[in-house]
């Protein structure tokens, strides 16, 4: 916590000194902004990483509020990690869930 902490203000202090509020050395204000430019690729790679790992449970909701609506034809694709994956099988209200009741009651009625 205090290196996130201290690497944030010598990225924030960087930027201070590009504007001329404070006085840096050049490699300071360079290192600086490095760290800043690398924060930023974080943070972006985890916001697209957290997209991805939602969207399955998103897929999951939309066919749930079709179901609510009266839709049953929708079908929700088994995606995302091992969890999610099972979590749309055995959702009783998943169509996938729904496609294989029917498919084993019809192997037991005839």
């Amino acid at each position: 916590m205090i290196l996130a902490a201290g690497t944030l203000s010598l990225a924030v202090w960087a930027v201070f000194a590009v504007m001329g509020l404070v006085s840096a050395p050049r490699p300071v204000v360079g290192i600086g902004l490095v760290i800043l430019v690398l924060i930023a690729l974080t943070t972006a790679r985890a916001l697209r990483n957290v997209r991805r790992m939602t969207a399955p449970i998103d897929a999951l909701s939309d066919a749930a509020e079709r179901i609510e609506r009266g839709d049953y034809a929708g079908r929700v694709e088994e995606a995302g990690p091992p969890r999610i994956r099972s979590l749309i099988r055995v959702n009783p209200s998943s169509p996938v869930s729904r496609a294989r009741r029917a498919n084993s009651d019809r192997k037991y009625s005839g």
